[in-house]
């Protein structure tokens, strides 16, 4: 039987040696005296029965259980950092969120909004980044909810499909370069391709519907502005595949054009992903469904008439 209880501050050592990839620089990360983190893996380690480091010559690598182990203590760890939030900000609940830029920039907005008008309210602390790094952020356990777009492949997260959306190829609007209304997959390639960087949902989607018609792109713009290649499009540099979510504005009045391909489905899903270590607090919940709410008003313009 085991004696004791392992601490927050054990766990507290163990993650620090994990990102810091040592005991000397983890107690100087934290300003401890070097023994205490070593004793406190070495706790760990006789309490599980297993070998959480691999104890290389210049870096200590998390072992399978290490890296198990780190996900749960990251889990475990947030809670507890929620719970100060919570209390310190009158009993309001907190919830951490990883969001992508079409998340953050048509649906997070609203539904924050909502649920700070609750009772308790709960309260959002967001981050915007691309999909990719939302879903590691979830798996390390570094947020309570992420927001992406299309599929994930970490097996300690678990997805719920929110809403869906579909992106869609753009040109400037009138005076522009001449681009036709309708596009073979081939001929689209050979424009001049304004993306959004690789790692995006939407890059991801888009370069994998081509590659499965044997069709690489390479870009002439790459960015992480949904706005800079709006702009960059509206000023005849080339064609841009975005969310129709976001373009939907600029389509009905006219500055951009939607342009049809053909046989290539660029339909996506919306999802919100956890980890699935962490469960579901009243807060998550009240915010999953103000997403839901915000997720009814996604727009569609109307398609491009034949010129």
């Amino acid at each position: 039987m085991m004696a004791g209880r392992m601490t927050v501050r054990d766990l507290e050592l163990f993650v620090a040696v994990c990102e810091e990839g040592g005991v000397t620089a983890a107690a100087r990360a934290l300003g401890v005296a070097q023994p205490s983190v070593s004793q406190a893996v070495r706790a760990l380690e006789e309490r599980f029965g297993v070998r959480l480091f691999d104890r290389m010559p210049r870096r200590m690598v998390p072992t399978e259980e290490g890296r198990r182990l780190l996900a749960r203590a990251r889990a475990v760890l947030g809670e507890l950092d929620g719970l100060e939030r919570a209390m310190e900000g009158g009993g309001g609940e907190v919830v951490r969120v990883a969001s992508s830029i079409t998340w953050a920039t048509r649906l997070l907005p609203a539904a924050a909004a909502r649920t700070r008008e609750l009772d308790p309210p709960v309260s959002v602390r967001a981050r915007v980044m691309d999909s990719a790094s939302v879903e590691r952020a979830v798996a390390a356990g570094e947020v309570d909810l992420g927001l992406v777009e299309g599929i994930v492949r970490d097996p300690r997260v678990e997805a719920e499909e929110l809403a869906s959306d579909e992106l869609v190829v753009v040109a400037a609007g009138a005076g522009g370069p001449d681009v036709p209304d309708e596009l073979a997959p081939a001929a689209l390639a050979r424009l001049p391709l304004l993306l959004r960087e690789r790692g995006s949902g939407v890059r991801d989607l888009f370069d994998a519907a081509m590659l499965s018609r044997g069709i690489a792109c390479e870009p002439t713009w790459e960015s992480v502005s949904t706005e800079a290649l709006v702009e960059a499009v509206r000023h005849g540099l080339g064609v841009s595949v975005l969310p129709l979510a976001l373009v939907a504005g600029h389509v009905a009045s006219g500055a951009l054009r939607l342009v049809r391909v053909r046989g290539v489905d660029l339909g996506r899903s919306l999802l919100a992903i956890r980890h699935r270590g962490r469960e579901l607090t009243l807060g998550r919940v009240a915010l999953l469904e103000a997403l839901r709410g915000a997720a009814l008003g996604l727009g569609r313009p109307e398609a491009p008439t034949t010129r």
